[in-house]
């Protein structure tokens, strides 16, 4: 049988120096220590991931991200889904059963441009009318031809405007 102090000595000896020069208690307390200098470092460092992540796309909008910018969201070139447009609304009758209801959208470029699509709004409408010949309106409602009817809204805005529309789009119609 050996020597118990022998046995302990041996033991006492394979363990690392630190442990040797300190008892379990003070191993403990440095340890708790350093856990929790760990942690006064990882929390901010995790708030300001998590606040990234929650607002960082939708409540910064000027602030860009570096790495998490949003690739799906793409812009979309419909100038409707921008509300960047003047909506006019026309409804036109031919004799009888022949009538035909348009929701125009005009878009603008500028604040200069959209104040002058809606002061001349009713001009616009007005001339519009007056302009379509009541064979025009029945040949358009046959044929179902939006891009006559889109051209010559577009010439009658354009007529009122200091800088021309490109390109006026329908929002809705109907006809009977």
């Amino acid at each position: 049988m050996q020597d118990p102090e022998k046995f302990v000595l041996r033991i006492a000896l394979k363990l690392p120096i630190w442990y040797r020069i300190m008892n379990v208690s003070e191993i403990k307390g440095v340890r708790a220590k350093a856990k929790k200098k760990l942690a006064w470092i990882i929390t901010p460092f995790l708030i300001f991931i998590l606040v990234y992540l929650l607002y960082g796309n939708t409540g910064f909008k000027n602030v860009k991200m570096v790495g998490f910018e949003n690739k799906y969201k793409k812009e979309n070139p419909n100038p409707l889904r921008k509300n960047k447009v003047v909506i006019t609304s026309i409804h036109m009758g031919a004799g009888h059963n022949d009538s035909l209801g348009l929701v125009m959208a005009s878009p603008y470029k500028n604040v200069e441009q959209a104040s002058q699509l809606y002061r001349y709004s009713a001009l616009i409408k007005d001339d519009f009318l007056m302009s379509v010949s009541e064979e025009k309106l029945k040949r358009w409602i046959k044929n179902r031809d939006f891009d006559d009817i889109k051209t010559t809204f577009r010439n009658t805005v354009n007529k009122f405007l200091d800088e021309p529309v490109a390109e006026v789009y329908i929002s809705s119609y109907f006809y009977e």
